[in-house]
């Protein structure tokens, strides 16, 4: 059992098990056997179609061995040798003398502290993982399964936990991994871990289906997996269409209120699971909180840069509304991502205004001026004043009454482009350049926004 070093152990595997090196290992070992002592900078390759390994007096290599000896002499290696025959002692001692280089996950240390001659769960998952690659659940990092079977188990065992105040900590965990390295039964904590496999992909299932989730960076929290997935762990065969609607709040409260993010972290993904598992067993609401998004919390976060909760919620938010272009088709989000994002993309005030125009601040990236269209429209705005730009595509449209669709679904505050032109008007001199009171109405422009932004929050989080 490996408990560090499993990826270089892995990468040498992988090479012996090419045939093109298992070729160059024998020709290597032969000349090895026949010469003696070997230079290694005699080694070389024959340059053919096939490259053989080759020996040669003759041959020296660009590499200064002679001066490498000399430098790697005056280092010392420390070399620690520990006689132990416990498993879970050489782990601990690991653990402990490794403190001072790179930090051990969360999850190694749980599944090397599991693992006994009858059970391995690291295999377990490294196998579904392998089956699965395809699957957005495989994707999923191995910390939520170790959570999420951590809470199932404390929320079975009352003898030993209080299923009521959970606790996923890391020596609560090394608690757990013992309680499961000592099991005398082969296969119960195999189980365990399969079914919350299961979980979690159904909990990954919901997310595509009611949410939309394409790609797990699209989480407000990483940790809303794991709590879905206690639900559909007690959920079974019960009714999901009755529950249906307190999952969606559950989503939604605790994306736009970052429950599972910060300071209120500990105390919320201890209590919750409890009133998951009551959720699926006996319908029990939830009862969590709404949070009201203040006007300083959206104002405050940038269309592109920082990891922000309330950004992927509100981005989620316009997505779960189907944005229409002004001629009513529906805009994909696959349209819209970017592979490499553009700084000028998703503002419906462009960016490129801002290098223009000196009555303009950096609240050009604010996150109420977002606006998703597609790669193409995204590209063609330049500088112009979206009324501006806007126009202009209108021109190859012929049935442009349907454009009010596109400020509904995109939550703009206005009916239509007339509107719209309307308000920009009053920052525009009889030259067509941007005047000092783009400045406030700039800032009206985002208030407005703002008040719808809440009110959408505000309904989702019903479960609506």
């Amino acid at each position: 059992m490996i408990i560090d070093g499993q990826q270089r152990l892995s990468t040498i595997s992988y090479l012996c098990s090419q045939q093109n090196f298992l070729k160059v290992k024998n020709e290597f070992e032969s000349i090895c056997k026949s010469i003696k002592p070997i230079e290694f900078e005699r080694f070389y390759f024959k340059k053919s179609i096939n490259p053989e390994l080759q020996y040669s007096k003759e041959h020296n290599s660009e590499f200064n061995f002679k001066l490498f000896k000399q430098k790697l002499s005056r280092y010392k290696f420390p070399l620690i040798i520990i006689k132990e025959n416990k498993y879970e002692n050489a782990v601990n001692i690991f653990e402990k003398i490794n403190q001072s280089g790179t930090k051990i996950s969360t999850d190694f240390i749980f599944l090397s502290e599991t693992w006994n001659k009858k059970s391995n769960l690291g295999k377990t998952l490294r196998i579904w993982r392998t089956q699965n690659k395809d699957l957005l659940s495989s994707k999923v990092p191995n910390i939520n399964y170790i959570h999420l079977m951590g809470i199932i188990i404390q929320l079975e065992n009352k003898k030993v936990f209080k299923s009521n105040n959970v606790d996923v900590s890391v020596k609560n965990l090394k608690k757990i991994a013992e309680i499961i390295r000592n099991e005398k039964s082969t296969n119960k904590y195999e189980t365990i871990l399969k079914n919350c496999i299961d979980s979690i992909c159904s909990s990954i299932s919901f997310l595509k289906k009611e949410i939309q989730i394409k790609n797990l960076n699209e989480l407000p929290s990483q940790t809303l997996i794991t709590m879905l997935a206690v639900f559909f762990y007690y959920q079974k065969n019960k009714a999901l269409d009755k529950r249906l609607k307190e999952l969606k709040k559950l989503f939604w409260r605790s994306s736009v209120g970052s429950r599972y993010i910060g300071k209120d972290y500990n105390y919320n993904i201890s209590r919750d699971p409890y009133k998951l598992k009551l959720l699926a067993t006996k319908g029990t609401p939830l009862n969590l909180p709404k949070h009201t998004v203040t006007y300083n919390e959206l104002s405050n976060v940038n269309i592109h840069t920082g990891k922000s909760a309330l950004k992927n919620s509100i981005k989620l938010m316009m997505w779960l509304r189907s944005p229409k272009w002004i001629n009513n088709e529906t805009i994909y989000k696959h349209e819209s991502d970017q592979k490499k994002s553009k700084k000028e993309d998703d503002h419906f005030y462009p960016f490129d205004l801002y290098k223009k125009n000196k009555y303009l601040n950096k609240d050009i990236n604010c996150l109420l001026n977002v606006v998703y269209l597609s790669k193409s429209l995204n590209g063609s705005k330049g500088n112009k004043l979206p009324s501006v730009w806007l126009k202009e595509k209108r021109k190859s449209i012929k049935n442009y009454k349907s454009e009010q669709y596109f400020f509904k679904s995109q939550l703009l505050p206005f009916k239509d482009i007339k509107e719209l032109e309307k308000f920009e008007n009053k920052f525009i001199n009889r030259y067509n350049s941007i005047n000092k009171n783009f400045k406030s109405n700039y800032s009206s422009f985002l208030k407005n926004r703002y008040t719808l932004f809440k009110k959408e929050l505000n309904l989702i989080q019903n479960g609506n």
